[in-house]
């Protein structure tokens, strides 16, 4: 009979599994990441003797469940999977659990003046149960008040609760100080990044300082968020004390880019890459599985001044990057600083945008598995080839950015393929809970549901499955919540003439009289009864503009220091404003509960920022009996499509009213 045996990280089984068991066992334990056509690993075979194709390096799956000579293991958190599966396949185990339960030896409570509501109870009940799982909460749920129960009720320590910004790490701190009670006072809890290295019993430390103290950096491939910052506190002095403190703790919760010279093949021909931002929604040269295809740009990011390296191909070919950022090599994906002289480099070449074809033989020269995808009407001469790196030698410290590509994630730079480099979560969450070796508890905490199943199952590997979820709905039902109502206000005018989104924005968006009339004019009169407004935009020059239309509104860019913010913010909570406008990064972490109407004047597809957005206006507060957002479909390109993704999501939420008014 197998065995399976239980430790903090992964599970052992111990036997006999033949190896048609293990393959099906594989398959509810698999995924194919993001991306995987185009990787070069999955478009190359291994040849027999005959030259026949036999099978692929990589067949695109990747796995969280791994046999070799000695030893066949999975994550810990998928055991409820593995489970599930030996049921369907009618195999018998027995089951070991090889961890130590850690004794309580710390007598900590919550604040007797704290209030628990009725829903988080049993959350808390059920996590020190079940030991680990993820704890699904809307925006205004509590959630720090879950994690101070979890705490107290566990009554061990060291303790960590990982987050993901300097911001949260202060009110993560604050919140944990204000709950938790040892000998009738408050506990000190431990700081440990944003210029603090004070590690206590409990303890907040960002990922980002976490990831350093094991001995990695922080770039690109930890980010939990493209806007995610670096938290460069100096840790050499006690790198030690916290690497020994992730290595011991008995419990956890846990709440690139490339040069501005290089060329970008668009449909318009070569654009430098600090010039995208003028061509989102247009079409780039990207790569997918054996084929050059068009994809759309989607989002561009400037970043600040960084030091890069310059790669030198025996073509000529040459590029600037940060060290971080992958290029697609004979290898599969590798980062710039892992890239080595006897690397190759995959290249397009013969690019021609005049030039246009019907037959992809045309393009088959240089590699015959590679060709060109022609469904558009207009198709290029693009072929692709791998070039052996000639020199790799640092550069100088210059700006630098990144964009994000439709569907492929890739794209042609200076004719060197490279990924974007953005949403990275689940490979963070598995490098430091990978650490956690003494954690016998470790509980993930989400707002809304992961964005693709790759995610869902390694961010499960590192904390099980989820055991409790409370939506906006439950809250509005309950009375933790007021419920909302959504105003979809149609904007409806002549076709722009301008294709291009950054074009299109300021023509229809930020410099458009009778978009900003209207929303000022809605929002002067939500003054005008006595609401407190906030009304949220993205670019600066939009914001400056609408506050010239709000004689009450302040703007307040969300790049401005924090002690400028949080006066603003105290000015509107205590009624001497009545409106701020702001770009959307002030959307993040506000608490003023006050606040019950919401404009969203700028317009994106965020759809999980517009839920977060929505949630800021649903707190309750004395006297406060309505919470209003205003949203707008304005029917141009890219624009109507956005407003009805967003609408997708707001009625994911049954207690949300939603109505729509044509102003034309």
């Amino acid at each position: 009979m197998l065995q399976l045996k239980v430790g903090n990280i992964f599970t052992d089984i111990v036997g006999y599994l033949p190896q048609d068991l293990f393959l099906e066992l594989q398959k509810p334990l698999s995924f194919r990441p993001e991306g995987y056509e185009f990787s070069s690993m999955y478009n190359t075979w291994v040849k027999d003797s005959t030259g026949r194709k036999t099978h692929r390096i990589w067949d695109g799956w990747k796995r969280q469940i791994w046999k070799n000579k000695t030893r066949t293991y999975f994550p810990t958190g998928l055991f409820s999977l593995v489970k599930e599966a030996f049921a369907n396949l009618n195999i018998e185990y027995q089951v070991f659990d090889c961890r130590i339960k850690p004794e309580k030896n710390f007598p900590i409570y919550l604040n007797p003046e704290l209030i628990i509501r009725n829903y988080q109870h049993p959350i808390i009940q059920d996590a020190a149960k079940l030991q680990r799982g993820i704890i699904q909460v809307a925006t205004g749920g509590g959630k720090s008040k879950i994690i101070s129960g979890i705490i107290a009720i566990l009554g061990v320590k060291p303790f960590i609760v990982f987050v993901t910004s300097i911001d949260l790490l202060t009110q993560a701190r604050k919140a944990l100080e204000e709950d938790l009670y040892l000998d009738g006072n408050p506990i000190p809890i431990g700081q440990i990044g944003g210029g603090v290295l004070d590690i206590k019993d409990i303890n907040v430390m960002t990922v980002q300082t976490a990831v350093r103290a094991i001995g990695g950096k922080w770039d690109s491939k930890h980010k939990f968020d493209s806007e995610d910052t670096d938290d460069k506190t100096p840790i050499e002095s006690k790198k030690t004390e916290i690497l020994n403190l992730l290595k011991t703790t008995k419990g956890c919760a846990c709440d690139e880019c490339v040069s501005g010279d290089a060329e970008v093949m668009t449909r318009n021909g070569l654009v430098l890459m600090k010039e995208l931002d003028k061509f989102i929604g247009e079409e780039i040269l990207s790569f997918s599985a054996n084929s050059v295809v068009w994809k759309k740009i989607t989002h561009f990011y400037s970043k600040e001044k960084k030091k890069t390296l310059e790669i030198t191909l025996e073509n000529g070919n040459k590029i600037k990057c940060t060290e971080n950022h992958p290029i697609m090599t004979k290898q599969g994906w590798k980062s710039v600083g892992t890239i080595q002289l006897e690397d190759q480099i995959l290249c397009s070449v013969n690019v021609d945008v005049d030039k246009k074809f019907t037959s992809k033989e045309k393009t088959q020269i240089n590699t015959p598995s590679t060709s060109l995808d022609t469904k558009s009407k207009n198709v290029q001469l693009c072929n692709t080839n791998y070039v052996k790196v000639k020199s790799i030698t640092p550069s100088l410290v210059e700006d630098v950015f990144d964009i994000t590509v439709e569907d492929t994630h890739c794209f042609f730079a200076n004719n060197f393929l490279v990924h974007n480099c953005q949403h990275w979560k689940a490979e963070t969450c598995q490098l430091v809970t990978k650490t956690l070796s003494s954690s016998y508890y470790s509980f993930g905490f989400s707002a809304t549901p992961y964005r693709d199943s790759g995610d869902d199952l390694m961010i499960s590997a590192c904390f099980g499955k989820t055991f409790a979820k409370v939506s906006a709905s439950q809250l509005i039902r309950e009375k933790w919540l007021i419920k909302p109502n959504i105003k979809i206000i149609h904007v409806r005018g002549e076709k722009s003439k301008f294709r291009q989104w950054q074009q299109l924005y300021k023509d229809q968006i930020t410099e458009n009289i009778e978009y900003n009339t209207l929303i000022a004019n809605i929002t002067n009169s939500y003054i005008e009864s006595g609401r407190l407004v906030l009304v949220l935009v993205v670019h600066i020059n939009h914001g400056k503009l609408l506050s010239t239309l709000i004689p009450n509104g302040l703007f307040i860019s969300g790049k401005a220091s924090k002690k400028k913010r949080e006066l603003a913010l105290d000015n509107l909570r205590e009624g001497k404003i009545r409106c701020i406008v702001s770009t959307q990064l002030f959307d993040e972490g506000i608490d003023i509960l006050k606040l019950d109407t919401v404009i969203l004047a700028g317009q994106g597809k965020s759809k999980n920022r517009a839920m977060q957005r929505i949630g800021r206006i649903l707190r309750p507060s004395p006297g406060k009996t309505t919470a209003t957002a205003i949203d707008f479909r304005v029917h141009q390109k890219y624009l109507l499509q956005h407003s009805i993704e967003r609408e997708k999501m707001y009625k994911t939420e049954e207690e949300y009213d939603i109505e729509h008014i044509d102003e034309s």
